[in-house]
């Protein structure tokens, strides 16, 4: 097999810059034309990070260009044909291929696709079409693997019950059945999910990558025993007997010597002084305003990535998704009440002008009165009830509460002004209306009202003493409740949302 040093672009492993002219001292830092992968959209982290080296140090994928591998690119036929092309190191200039009008001499694959052709490793999509640029997906792979190592003497028996694990197994056509069956347990393809197999996904190259390394170190390259050489700055670690590449160089590194991007340095492992056209730039992304451009030089690449504006709503101003630049500020609500007719959104300047346009709009019409109110009564044990009423009489909110006690003949009211906080207390026994006891303000007196003793009870803005002979306490906290009640009918709110009578 290949006994081959890797030629890939120099890359810095690690990158502290040393500017003599600002006084900066550099620590060492890894520079090597074979150090690491160039590839600026393949980051250390990344789950495919090991099998785009491994392809890539083994000369099976090459990048779409010099600095991008494109991972989530999607796989195609050609593509795939040459990987494994690669993989054989075949002389392509040895084949060639007639019968596919779309593929022509002068095209990268057609040696590729001649050589897969004449090795009944694949077919076309008709009989004189291969479509090299058709996107392959997961079931045709399996099949092409699997005629592939069928074609170098792999055993390839098949495993009826790999695939009894995936409930989508029906979808696979009937002529990839084979190959899936095989791919799956050889270990090579594995599922999307641990129930999913999805056969008609389209393959990524960061896929196809991941299972070309499967494939080359269990199988390819896995009969070997791999005697390995050492590697330094510019060389790979090579095994002798079947060429396999076990990573990439270690790279140079450049110590107390001034460098830059442009400049270069001296090695302090091997004395070379690296090509400075062959150093690789540490790019940051481009964003709204400045193109791709390197941290240690200031390179750039391409042009700024430009804002990507988000309009202006009723709310919201309108603003760069990236970079937050303000473009328009926000339009306003086109209506003071109701729905806007710009968003079609409910709006309401205050909680209160809401709870009054819903007892508008959900309540009855007292024409005599010129109120509008809404209604609710809870029957208690016996003849006892409690009333609620929510009013709007055109100047606030008003909460009108009537207790009636069938046993004593007793009843009384209260008035709760919402929008100014005014509470009065009215008091009525055997038909004898007392008048107003409490006006909002200190103490509720006894008066007249002897019976039993006084106890406390919390309103919104404090604590206030109230008879309890005739069960006034629990009638207030039961007529609030049913105004939570109401309020949460009408519109979903609350008390506590109009900041009255907490409790």
């Amino acid at each position: 097999m290949k006994n081959k040093v890797i030629h890939v672009i120099m890359m810095l492993t690690v990158m502290i810059v040393c500017i003599v002219a600002m006084g900066i001292t550099a620590s060492a830092v890894t520079i090597s034309d074979e150090g690491r992968l160039p590839f600026e959209d393949v980051k250390e982290n990344y789950w495919y990070n090991d099998a785009t080296e491994f392809c890539y140090a083994n000369d099976i994928i090459n990048g779409m260009n010099d600095y991008t591998f494109d991972p989530n690119g999607k796989l195609t036929r050609a593509q795939f044909v040459m990987m494994l092309a690669n993989v054989e190191e075949v002389d392509l200039s040895m084949y060639s291929v007639k019968q596919f009008q779309d593929v022509k001499a002068s095209h990268w694959y057609y040696g590729a696709v001649a050589w897969a052709y004449e090795n009944n490793i694949v077919s076309g999509t008709s009989t004189n079409k291969f479509s090299p640029n058709m996107q392959l997906n997961r079931e045709t792979l399996s099949r092409i693997m699997t005629l592939y190592m069928q074609s170098k003497g792999y055993n390839v028996t098949v495993d009826h019950s790999s695939l009894d694990k995936y409930t989508d197994k029906d979808k696979i056509s009937s002529w990839a059945v084979d190959g899936m069956r095989y791919m799956v347990s050889a270990g090579i393809v594995s599922g999307m999910t641990e129930n999913t197999i999805v056969p008609k996904g389209v393959v990524t190259r960061a896929q196809a990558a991941r299972i070309l390394m499967v494939f080359l170190q269990d199988y390819h390259y896995g009969v070997c025993e791999h005697v390995f050489s050492v590697a330094d700055c510019t060389n790979p670690a090579i095994c002798s007997e079947c060429g396999m590449v076990n990573g990439l160089p270690n790279g140079h590194v450049i110590g107390d010597y001034p460098y830059n991007c442009i400049a270069g340095g001296i090695c302090d492992v091997c004395g070379d002084y690296p090509e400075p056209s062959k150093f690789i730039h540490d790019f940051r992304d481009a964003d709204c305003f400045e193109p791709k451009t390197c941290n240690l030089c200031g390179t750039t690449r391409g042009k700024a990535k430009g804002h990507t504006w988000k309009a202006a709503t009723c709310t919201e101003n309108g603003k760069c998704n990236d970079c937050y630049m303000i473009k328009e500020y926000a339009l306003g609500h086109t209506t003071n009440n109701g729905v806007c007719s710009r968003c079609k959104k409910e709006f309401f300047p205050t909680v209160r002008d809401k709870a009054i346009y819903y007892i508008k709009s959900k309540g009855k019409y007292d024409s005599k009165a010129n109120e509008y109110y809404v209604y609710s009564r809870r029957d208690l044990s016996g003849n006892d009830y409690i009333e609620t009423y929510l009013v709007y009489d055109g100047r606030g909110i008003t909460i009108g509460n009537f207790y009636n006690y069938a046993e004593g003949d007793i009843g009384y009211t209260t008035l709760t002004e919402l929008n100014n906080s005014n509470i009065s207390f009215n008091y009525i026994y055997s038909d004898d209306y007392y008048g107003k006891v409490f006006d909002g303000s200190g103490t509720l007196s006894p008066w007249v009202f002897t019976r039993n003793s006084t106890v406390q009870f919390f309103a919104y803005s404090g604590t206030y003493t109230s008879v309890v002979g005739n069960n006034l306490n629990v009638g207030i906290h039961s007529a609030l409740d049913m105004t939570e009640d109401i309020l949460d009918w009408l519109y979903g709110g609350s008390l506590a949302d109009l900041g009255y009578l907490v409790y």
